[in-house]
Protein backbone atom coordinates (compact mmCIF):
# COMPACT_ATOMS: atom_id res chain seq x y z
CA UNK A 1 0.00 0.00 0.00
CA UNK A 2 2.97 2.35 0.64
CA UNK A 3 3.93 1.95 -2.70
CA UNK A 4 0.86 2.73 -4.12
CA UNK A 5 0.61 -0.55 -6.14
CA UNK A 6 -2.21 -2.79 -6.20
CA UNK A 7 -2.24 -6.54 -6.89
CA UNK A 8 -6.41 -6.99 -6.78
CA UNK A 9 -6.00 -10.61 -6.70
CA UNK A 10 -3.27 -10.55 -3.89
CA UNK A 11 -5.19 -8.25 -2.15
CA UNK A 12 -8.47 -9.87 -1.89
CA UNK A 13 -6.80 -13.33 -0.84
CA UNK A 14 -5.05 -11.48 1.80
CA UNK A 15 -8.56 -9.68 2.61
CA UNK A 16 -9.94 -13.03 3.20
CA UNK A 17 -7.48 -15.00 4.59
CA UNK A 18 -7.43 -11.65 7.54
CA UNK A 19 -11.45 -12.65 7.54
CA UNK A 20 -10.47 -16.11 9.22
CA UNK A 21 -7.74 -14.99 11.62
CA UNK A 22 -8.72 -11.71 13.03
CA UNK A 23 -9.34 -13.63 16.26
CA UNK A 24 -5.14 -14.36 16.83
CA UNK A 25 -4.28 -10.30 16.29
CA UNK A 26 -4.61 -7.11 18.12
CA UNK A 27 -6.58 -4.36 17.13
CA UNK A 28 -3.01 -3.26 15.56
CA UNK A 29 -3.09 -5.66 12.70
CA UNK A 30 -6.31 -5.37 11.37
CA UNK A 31 -6.17 -1.58 11.74
CA UNK A 32 -3.28 -1.48 9.90
CA UNK A 33 -5.10 -4.27 7.11
CA UNK A 34 -8.24 -1.94 6.86
CA UNK A 35 -5.65 1.03 6.40
CA UNK A 36 -3.89 -0.57 3.32
CA UNK A 37 -7.43 -1.79 1.65
CA UNK A 38 -8.53 1.71 2.14
CA UNK A 39 -5.51 3.01 0.87
CA UNK A 40 -5.65 0.63 -2.51
CA UNK A 41 -9.60 1.34 -3.06
CA UNK A 42 -9.95 -2.71 -2.46
CA UNK A 43 -13.51 -3.07 -0.62
CA UNK A 44 -13.60 -6.27 0.79
CA UNK A 45 -17.38 -6.66 2.70
CA UNK A 46 -16.69 -9.73 4.61
CA UNK A 47 -13.40 -8.27 5.97
CA UNK A 48 -15.16 -4.96 7.12
CA UNK A 49 -17.80 -6.80 8.43
CA UNK A 50 -15.64 -8.49 10.32
CA UNK A 51 -13.46 -6.09 11.38
CA UNK A 52 -16.37 -4.13 12.53
CA UNK A 53 -17.22 -6.88 14.93
CA UNK A 54 -14.15 -7.69 16.33
CA UNK A 55 -13.35 -3.41 16.54
CA UNK A 56 -15.89 -3.27 19.02
CA UNK A 57 -15.41 -6.05 20.63
CA UNK A 58 -12.09 -4.61 21.77
CA UNK A 59 -12.73 -1.24 21.67
CA UNK A 60 -11.24 -1.03 24.83
CA UNK A 61 -7.80 -2.29 23.37
CA UNK A 62 -7.79 0.70 20.83
CA UNK A 63 -5.19 3.57 21.14
CA UNK A 64 -5.31 6.71 19.18
CA UNK A 65 -3.18 5.35 16.21
CA UNK A 66 -5.73 2.38 15.81
CA UNK A 67 -8.89 4.56 16.05
CA UNK A 68 -7.60 6.91 13.76
CA UNK A 69 -6.50 4.56 11.01
CA UNK A 70 -9.51 2.42 11.03
CA UNK A 71 -12.18 5.37 11.15
CA UNK A 72 -9.97 6.61 8.32
CA UNK A 73 -10.31 3.19 6.24
CA UNK A 74 -14.04 2.98 6.49
CA UNK A 75 -14.59 6.72 5.40
CA UNK A 76 -12.28 6.31 2.48
CA UNK A 77 -13.99 3.02 1.50
CA UNK A 78 -17.69 4.60 2.37
CA UNK A 79 -18.35 1.86 4.73
CA UNK A 80 -21.04 2.93 7.41
CA UNK A 81 -21.43 0.81 9.88
CA UNK A 82 -23.19 2.79 12.43
CA UNK A 83 -22.43 0.54 15.46
CA UNK A 84 -18.70 1.01 14.64
CA UNK A 85 -18.94 4.55 14.03
CA UNK A 86 -20.33 5.02 17.51
CA UNK A 87 -18.01 2.69 19.36
CA UNK A 88 -14.64 4.59 17.60
CA UNK A 89 -16.53 8.17 17.95
CA UNK A 90 -16.92 7.11 22.12
CA UNK A 91 -13.29 5.88 22.07
CA UNK A 92 -12.20 8.76 20.46
CA UNK A 93 -13.14 11.31 23.19
CA UNK A 94 -10.24 9.90 25.53
CA UNK A 95 -7.91 8.25 23.40
CA UNK A 96 -7.17 11.40 21.53
CA UNK A 97 -6.25 13.53 24.05
CA UNK A 98 -2.95 11.67 23.96
CA UNK A 99 -3.10 10.62 20.31
CA UNK A 100 -0.91 12.99 17.59
CA UNK A 101 -2.16 15.80 15.33
CA UNK A 102 -2.31 13.70 12.12
CA UNK A 103 -4.34 10.77 14.10
CA UNK A 104 -6.80 13.87 15.17
CA UNK A 105 -6.85 15.70 11.47
CA UNK A 106 -7.60 11.71 9.76
CA UNK A 107 -10.43 11.42 12.43
CA UNK A 108 -11.88 14.42 12.30
CA UNK A 109 -11.47 14.25 8.19
CA UNK A 110 -13.18 10.73 8.28
CA UNK A 111 -16.25 11.37 10.19
CA UNK A 112 -16.79 14.57 7.93
CA UNK A 113 -16.02 12.49 4.94
CA UNK A 114 -19.75 10.62 5.71
CA UNK A 115 -21.02 12.90 7.81
CA UNK A 116 -21.46 11.29 11.12
CA UNK A 117 -22.10 13.90 13.25
CA UNK A 118 -21.40 13.61 16.90
CA UNK A 119 -21.24 17.24 18.67
CA UNK A 120 -19.45 15.92 21.68
CA UNK A 121 -16.63 14.39 19.56
CA UNK A 122 -16.24 17.56 18.12
CA UNK A 123 -16.22 19.73 20.90
CA UNK A 124 -13.59 17.93 22.58
CA UNK A 125 -11.92 18.00 19.57
CA UNK A 126 -11.71 20.90 18.96
CA UNK A 127 -10.22 21.84 22.12
CA UNK A 128 -7.34 19.36 21.65
CA UNK A 129 -7.02 20.85 18.32
CA UNK A 130 -7.21 24.66 19.51
CA UNK A 131 -4.84 23.78 22.49
CA UNK A 132 -1.87 22.10 19.47
CA UNK A 133 -2.74 24.76 16.72
CA UNK A 134 0.24 26.26 16.85
CA UNK A 135 2.17 22.16 15.90
CA UNK A 136 -0.60 22.08 13.08
CA UNK A 137 1.10 21.85 9.08
CA UNK A 138 -1.38 23.86 7.00
CA UNK A 139 -2.67 20.65 5.43
CA UNK A 140 -3.99 19.83 9.11
CA UNK A 141 -5.33 22.88 9.34
CA UNK A 142 -7.44 23.02 6.54
CA UNK A 143 -8.68 19.41 6.89
CA UNK A 144 -9.86 20.19 10.03
CA UNK A 145 -11.26 23.71 8.72
CA UNK A 146 -13.06 21.93 6.15
CA UNK A 147 -14.30 18.95 8.93
CA UNK A 148 -16.06 21.58 11.05
CA UNK A 149 -18.00 23.22 8.10
CA UNK A 150 -18.53 19.46 6.25
CA UNK A 151 -20.51 18.79 9.74
CA UNK A 152 -21.73 22.20 9.88
CA UNK A 153 -20.56 22.12 13.17
CA UNK A 154 -19.49 25.62 14.35
CA UNK A 155 -16.99 26.40 17.35
CA UNK A 156 -15.72 30.07 16.89
CA UNK A 157 -12.84 29.84 19.27
CA UNK A 158 -11.31 26.67 16.95
CA UNK A 159 -11.75 29.15 13.09
CA UNK A 160 -10.89 32.16 15.11
CA UNK A 161 -7.59 29.93 15.77
CA UNK A 162 -7.27 28.47 12.36
CA UNK A 163 -7.63 31.85 10.33
CA UNK A 164 -5.10 33.10 12.93
CA UNK A 165 -2.71 30.38 11.95
CA UNK A 166 -3.61 30.63 8.24
CA UNK A 167 -2.59 34.24 8.10
CA UNK A 168 0.39 33.46 9.78
CA UNK A 169 1.91 30.69 7.33
CA UNK A 170 -0.53 31.80 4.05
CA UNK A 171 2.65 31.52 2.39
CA UNK A 172 2.25 27.83 3.18
CA UNK A 173 -1.30 26.47 1.68
CA UNK A 174 -1.39 24.97 -1.73
CA UNK A 175 -4.79 24.58 -4.04
CA UNK A 176 -6.73 21.95 -1.91
CA UNK A 177 -5.27 23.59 1.03
CA UNK A 178 -7.27 27.23 -0.18
CA UNK A 179 -10.36 25.25 -1.35
CA UNK A 180 -11.35 23.53 2.33
CA UNK A 181 -10.50 26.94 4.14
CA UNK A 182 -12.80 29.13 1.52
CA UNK A 183 -15.26 26.70 2.18
CA UNK A 184 -15.53 27.53 6.07
CA UNK A 185 -17.31 30.58 5.99
CA UNK A 186 -19.73 29.41 3.27
CA UNK A 187 -21.06 26.38 5.41
CA UNK A 188 -20.72 27.26 8.68
CA UNK A 189 -20.67 31.25 8.78
CA UNK A 190 -17.62 32.06 10.69
CA UNK A 191 -17.47 35.50 8.94
CA UNK A 192 -13.35 35.35 8.63
CA UNK A 193 -12.88 34.56 5.10
CA UNK A 194 -9.65 36.98 4.83
CA UNK A 195 -7.29 34.15 5.83
CA UNK A 196 -8.54 31.93 2.85
CA UNK A 197 -8.38 35.02 0.66
CA UNK A 198 -4.58 35.75 2.03
CA UNK A 199 -3.83 31.96 1.64
CA UNK A 200 -5.26 31.83 -2.28
CA UNK A 201 -3.47 35.51 -3.21
CA UNK A 202 0.05 33.35 -1.57
CA UNK A 203 -0.63 30.79 -3.67
CA UNK A 204 -1.60 32.03 -6.81
CA UNK A 205 1.18 34.22 -6.66
CA UNK A 206 3.94 31.61 -5.89
CA UNK A 207 2.38 28.35 -6.86
CA UNK A 208 -0.30 28.91 -8.86
CA UNK A 209 0.81 25.18 -11.08
CA UNK A 210 -0.07 23.53 -7.91
CA UNK A 211 -3.93 24.40 -7.81
CA UNK A 212 -5.81 21.86 -10.42
CA UNK A 213 -8.99 23.10 -12.89
CA UNK A 214 -10.99 21.80 -9.56
CA UNK A 215 -9.53 23.88 -6.99
CA UNK A 216 -9.70 26.94 -9.19
CA UNK A 217 -13.39 26.36 -9.79
CA UNK A 218 -14.15 25.49 -6.29
CA UNK A 219 -12.33 28.48 -4.88
CA UNK A 220 -13.98 30.67 -7.08
CA UNK A 221 -17.43 29.10 -6.54
CA UNK A 222 -17.16 29.11 -2.72
CA UNK A 223 -16.29 33.33 -2.91
CA UNK A 224 -18.93 33.82 -5.55
CA UNK A 225 -21.81 31.74 -2.89
CA UNK A 226 -20.59 34.16 -0.10
CA UNK A 227 -21.01 37.18 -2.50
CA UNK A 228 -17.05 38.16 -1.03
CA UNK A 229 -14.99 39.67 -4.19
CA UNK A 230 -11.62 40.61 -3.63
CA UNK A 231 -10.73 41.78 -6.83
CA UNK A 232 -6.73 40.66 -7.16
CA UNK A 233 -7.33 37.11 -6.16
CA UNK A 234 -10.29 37.01 -8.93
CA UNK A 235 -8.27 38.13 -11.34
CA UNK A 236 -5.41 36.09 -10.41
CA UNK A 237 -7.50 32.64 -10.15
CA UNK A 238 -9.69 33.98 -13.87
CA UNK A 239 -6.08 34.63 -15.65
CA UNK A 240 -5.09 31.08 -14.35
CA UNK A 241 -8.01 29.60 -15.55
CA UNK A 242 -8.46 31.52 -19.05
CA UNK A 243 -4.67 29.97 -19.45
CA UNK A 244 -5.75 26.79 -18.96
CA UNK A 245 -8.76 26.87 -21.07
CA UNK A 246 -6.23 28.29 -24.08
CA UNK A 247 -3.60 25.04 -23.62
CA UNK A 248 -6.88 22.70 -23.93
CA UNK A 249 -8.58 24.43 -26.96
CA UNK A 250 -9.38 22.58 -29.68
CA UNK A 251 -7.38 19.08 -28.60
CA UNK A 252 -7.68 16.32 -25.70
CA UNK A 253 -8.10 17.63 -21.90
CA UNK A 254 -5.35 18.36 -20.70
CA UNK A 255 -2.54 15.50 -19.66
CA UNK A 256 -2.59 16.32 -16.16
CA UNK A 257 -6.18 16.82 -15.58
CA UNK A 258 -9.33 16.19 -17.11
CA UNK A 259 -11.12 19.50 -18.40
CA UNK A 260 -14.61 18.97 -17.12
CA UNK A 261 -17.70 21.01 -18.01
CA UNK A 262 -19.22 20.78 -14.45
CA UNK A 263 -15.69 22.86 -13.71
CA UNK A 264 -16.08 25.25 -16.71
CA UNK A 265 -19.78 26.33 -15.77
CA UNK A 266 -18.95 26.49 -12.00
CA UNK A 267 -16.56 29.30 -13.00
CA UNK A 268 -18.22 31.02 -15.42
CA UNK A 269 -21.62 31.31 -13.31
CA UNK A 270 -19.17 32.70 -9.94
CA UNK A 271 -16.97 35.35 -12.31
CA UNK A 272 -20.50 36.46 -13.24
CA UNK A 273 -21.53 36.53 -9.73
CA UNK A 274 -18.64 38.49 -8.75
CA UNK A 275 -18.57 40.97 -11.59
CA UNK A 276 -15.28 39.68 -13.56
CA UNK A 277 -17.76 39.02 -16.80
CA UNK A 278 -19.09 42.54 -17.38
CA UNK A 279 -18.55 44.11 -21.28
CA UNK A 280 -15.23 43.53 -22.50
CA UNK A 281 -14.33 40.06 -21.26
CA UNK A 282 -16.06 38.37 -24.26
CA UNK A 283 -12.80 36.71 -25.15
CA UNK A 284 -12.83 34.78 -21.50
CA UNK A 285 -16.13 34.23 -21.93
CA UNK A 286 -16.34 32.76 -25.81
CA UNK A 287 -12.96 30.94 -24.10
CA UNK A 288 -15.54 29.15 -21.74
CA UNK A 289 -17.87 28.34 -24.47
CA UNK A 290 -15.54 27.26 -26.37
CA UNK A 291 -14.23 24.99 -24.38
CA UNK A 292 -17.70 23.75 -23.02
CA UNK A 293 -19.10 22.81 -26.76
CA UNK A 294 -15.78 21.00 -27.25
CA UNK A 295 -16.88 18.79 -24.14
CA UNK A 296 -20.69 18.83 -24.13
CA UNK A 297 -21.52 15.26 -24.95
CA UNK A 298 -23.49 14.09 -22.10
CA UNK A 299 -24.24 17.10 -21.00
CA UNK A 300 -26.51 18.41 -18.09
CA UNK A 301 -29.46 20.65 -18.94
CA UNK A 302 -28.65 22.82 -16.61
CA UNK A 303 -25.31 23.24 -17.73
CA UNK A 304 -26.39 24.92 -21.05
CA UNK A 305 -28.76 26.85 -18.89
CA UNK A 306 -26.30 28.50 -16.71
CA UNK A 307 -23.94 29.42 -19.86
CA UNK A 308 -27.14 30.86 -21.68
CA UNK A 309 -28.27 32.79 -18.87
CA UNK A 310 -24.98 34.19 -18.41
CA UNK A 311 -24.43 35.17 -22.31
CA UNK A 312 -28.07 37.35 -22.16
CA UNK A 313 -27.22 38.66 -19.03
CA UNK A 314 -24.14 40.53 -20.24
CA UNK A 315 -25.14 40.84 -23.77
CA UNK A 316 -22.96 37.89 -24.84
CA UNK A 317 -25.39 35.95 -26.33
CA UNK A 318 -24.56 37.85 -30.10
CA UNK A 319 -21.53 36.50 -29.70
CA UNK A 320 -22.10 32.97 -29.51
CA UNK A 321 -24.83 31.99 -31.94
CA UNK A 322 -23.43 28.37 -32.64
CA UNK A 323 -24.15 27.73 -28.53
CA UNK A 324 -27.15 29.84 -27.95
CA UNK A 325 -29.05 27.52 -31.41
CA UNK A 326 -27.89 24.57 -29.09
CA UNK A 327 -29.02 25.53 -26.25
CA UNK A 328 -32.07 26.27 -27.70
CA UNK A 329 -32.61 22.74 -29.09
CA UNK A 330 -31.35 21.12 -26.70
CA UNK A 331 -33.54 22.63 -23.90
CA UNK A 332 -35.32 25.94 -24.57
CA UNK A 333 -37.50 24.71 -27.65
CA UNK A 334 -38.16 21.31 -26.29
CA UNK A 335 -39.84 22.76 -22.73
CA UNK A 336 -41.65 25.16 -24.74
CA UNK A 337 -43.13 22.52 -26.73
CA UNK A 338 -44.05 20.61 -23.82
CA UNK A 339 -45.96 23.72 -22.37
CA UNK A 340 -47.60 24.70 -25.73
CA UNK A 341 -48.95 20.78 -25.51
CA UNK A 342 -50.01 21.08 -21.77
CA UNK A 343 -52.16 24.47 -22.67
CA UNK A 344 -53.82 22.67 -25.51
CA UNK A 345 -54.77 19.48 -23.80
CA UNK A 346 -58.58 19.35 -24.49
CA UNK A 347 -59.83 17.47 -20.87
CA UNK A 348 -57.32 17.03 -17.52
CA UNK A 349 -56.70 12.89 -18.64
CA UNK A 350 -55.03 14.60 -21.54
CA UNK A 351 -53.62 17.31 -19.16
CA UNK A 352 -52.10 14.58 -16.47
CA UNK A 353 -50.22 12.61 -19.45
CA UNK A 354 -48.88 15.66 -21.12
CA UNK A 355 -47.65 16.21 -17.37
CA UNK A 356 -46.03 13.03 -16.62
CA UNK A 357 -44.08 12.92 -19.91
CA UNK A 358 -42.58 16.33 -18.87
CA UNK A 359 -41.28 15.31 -15.62
CA UNK A 360 -39.84 12.37 -17.10
CA UNK A 361 -38.30 14.54 -19.89
CA UNK A 362 -36.78 17.13 -17.19
CA UNK A 363 -35.74 14.60 -14.68
CA UNK A 364 -33.83 12.80 -17.70
CA UNK A 365 -31.88 15.44 -18.88
CA UNK A 366 -31.91 17.73 -15.34
CA UNK A 367 -33.56 20.75 -16.20
CA UNK A 368 -35.08 22.37 -12.90
CA UNK A 369 -35.64 25.69 -14.51
CA UNK A 370 -34.85 27.84 -17.28
CA UNK A 371 -33.15 30.95 -15.88
CA UNK A 372 -34.31 34.64 -15.50
CA UNK A 373 -33.53 35.33 -19.24
CA UNK A 374 -36.28 32.16 -20.97
CA UNK A 375 -38.51 31.93 -18.23
CA UNK A 376 -40.85 34.49 -19.71
CA UNK A 377 -40.66 32.69 -23.06
CA UNK A 378 -41.99 29.63 -21.69
CA UNK A 379 -44.06 30.97 -19.67
CA UNK A 380 -45.77 32.80 -22.54
CA UNK A 381 -45.63 29.19 -24.06
CA UNK A 382 -47.99 28.20 -21.52
CA UNK A 383 -50.26 30.75 -21.86
CA UNK A 384 -49.47 32.73 -18.60
CA UNK A 385 -50.14 36.20 -18.91
CA UNK A 386 -47.33 38.98 -17.65
CA UNK A 387 -48.46 40.98 -15.31
CA UNK A 388 -45.93 43.88 -13.85
CA UNK A 389 -44.57 43.43 -10.63
CA UNK A 390 -47.70 45.96 -9.00
CA UNK A 391 -50.94 43.73 -10.05
CA UNK A 392 -52.49 43.20 -6.79
CA UNK A 393 -52.33 39.23 -6.95
CA UNK A 394 -48.25 39.64 -7.17
CA UNK A 395 -48.75 41.61 -3.98
CA UNK A 396 -50.57 39.18 -2.45
CA UNK A 397 -48.85 36.72 -2.91
CA UNK A 398 -46.05 37.79 -1.52
CA UNK A 399 -47.36 39.05 1.81
CA UNK A 400 -48.51 35.36 1.87
CA UNK A 401 -44.95 33.99 1.54
CA UNK A 402 -43.04 36.38 4.14
CA UNK A 403 -46.27 35.69 5.94
CA UNK A 404 -45.18 31.81 6.14
CA UNK A 405 -41.00 32.40 5.67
Amino acid sequence: AKLERCDAVLMESIAAASVRRLADGDPQHWANTAWALATLQVRHQPFLEAMSLRSRATMREFGPQEVANVAWSVARLMFVDVPLLQALTSKAMTALRSGNIQNITNTLWAMAQIKFKNQTLFNTLAQEAARTIADFRPRDLSITAWSYARCEVRDDTLMDAIAAAALARQGEFRGIGVVELSLVPLLVGHPAPAAAVRAAEAAMATHPEEFSMQELANVQWSFAALRYCDPPLIASLSSSFASRLRRASGGPPLAEEPLRTQNIVNTAWALDSLGALQPGAEELFGQIIGAFQERCAGTWAFEWVTLASTAEKQGFAAAVPEFMGAFASRALDPARRFLERLRAAPDDGASAAVERELQEWVDRVQLPHLGAAHTPAALRAAGVVPVGPGAAWVECARHAVLRTA
